[in-house]
């Protein structure tokens, strides 16, 4: 007597807002990045608690000069007239050595206007030293956006990227690395734009809005060094005698600007303004991905397609045997589980599972991915006597026998 089989497949998918409707992403399966630190300065002064302040005017900044309003801060610089050149210094008080240092650093700055070479605004991550040719402790220094009267004189205006290699040690015929004058033409440090850092034992890369665009030739000598690391955001009138950061005591900068490009006593100056400041760990839980936000090359990602899963349904080979079975396949070779709703049969499985020894009845099989909770598709299926039957998502019909 033929039996009328009805197979019925009901796909439901809860999306992230930031992804495509129609695919989920999430990382690589073991590359769980966290998000450790977040600074959307959103109050109305600097947190104290999470950042430094230098107050000095003596060493050319003060809290005065930092203003945290509509959600930014923004690093004023003044030079009054037989005054001090003086702008602002916030660095991080969390300073993660060793491999905790390892992950990605991301903030969303501007330059309110082109200052034509007389202020000194960068993002950047170092070790603490001294000025340059001074004596003392050297450090690893990142300058992920860094703007001066040099960049006006060397670098067509334009804001520069550089790696200082530990101990200012000459490696490979010199002591850094910076983006070229090419590479650097094709960003505006002048509008809001995300700049970047992916670091790794084995990789020091810089982002512009999410896009590699310099890779150091010395990521080892970075790993190896031994100082903590602080995140540091920093501006200043950019003058003839540059003010040591450390003493206090003004010096001569090698190849310093000349005076017509340096600031001048009672100038109006630009603002270096940050929109927020972020970072991401590569951790060591699996299930904790964080990947918003992050460059596809460092978070990578893969696409699950909506026909991604097939299913595959045995009904009993007599009503009452309970040796019906229910086996999903999928495309993709990831970390999944396949749960039976209102049981607490599950299954983990990367690219096939099966749950065997079903009565007939309708079952509802929902299977999420590791490491993304917002990722969830359930299928209806009904299991009668029958013979094997394939159903194929990418067509969700109504078969009859």
């Amino acid at each position: 007597m033929m039996k009328k089989i009805i197979r019925r497949i009901h796909f439901v998918a809860f999306f992230l807002a930031t992804l495509l409707a129609n695919s989920q992403t999430l990382p690589e399966p073991n590359t769980p990045w966290v998000k450790i630190f977040s600074e959307e300065f959103d109050g109305n002064a600097v947190d104290t608690n999470d950042w430094i302040v230098r107050n000095n005017e003596r060493q050319g900044f003060s809290t005065n000069s930092l203003d945290v309003s509509n959600g930014t801060l923004k690093i004023n610089n003044t030079y009054p007239t037989g005054g001090r050149p003086v702008g602002g210094w916030i660095e991080s008080r969390r300073k993660p050595i060793g491999d905790e240092r390892y992950g990605y650093y991301e903030a969303r700055v501007r330059i309110t206007a082109d200052p034509n070479g007389k202020i000194w605004p960068t993002w950047w991550i170092w070790g603490k030293n001294f000025r340059n040719g001074a004596p003392g402790p050297t450090a690893t220094e990142f300058d992920l956006m860094e703007y001066s009267g040099f960049a006006k004189k060397f670098f067509e205006n334009k804001a520069t990227t550089s790696h200082h290699y530990s101990e200012k040690r000459v490696l490979n015929g010199k002591t850094k690395i910076d983006a070229s004058i090419e590479s650097v033409r094709t960003r505006n440090a002048f509008e809001w734009h995300t700049w970047g850092m992916y670091w790794s034992p084995t990789e020091v890369s810089f982002y512009y809005d999410g896009v590699k665009y310099l890779t150091s030739d010395q990521p080892i000598d970075a790993a190896n060094d031994p100082y903590d690391m602080s995140l540091i955001l920093s501006c200043s009138p950019h003058t003839i005698d540059v003010v040591d950061y450390n003493s206090g005591a003004g010096g001569f900068q090698p190849n310093n600007v000349d005076q017509a490009t340096a600031a001048q006593p009672s100038q109006t100056l630009p603002s270096f303004e940050i929109d927020w400041v972020r970072v991401w760990s590569l951790g060591s839980t699996v299930g904790t991905n964080d990947c918003q936000g992050l460059p596809n090359e460092v978070c990578q990602r893969i696409n699950i397609a909506n026909t991604n899963f097939k299913v595959q349904t045995v009904g009993e080979s007599c009503d009452g045997n309970t040796n019906g079975k229910i086996n999903i396949e999928a495309t993709e070779q990831l970390a999944y589980t396949a749960t039976i709703e209102g049981t607490s049969n599950s299954k983990n499985f990367e690219t096939s599972t099966s749950f065997d020894g079903l009565e007939n009845g309708a079952y509802i099989v929902c299977i999420t991915a590791d490491g993304l909770a917002d990722f969830k598709q359930c299928f209806e299926v009904v299991i009668k006597e029958s013979n094997a039957a394939n159903i194929d998502l990418s067509i969700y019909n109504v078969s009859e026998n």
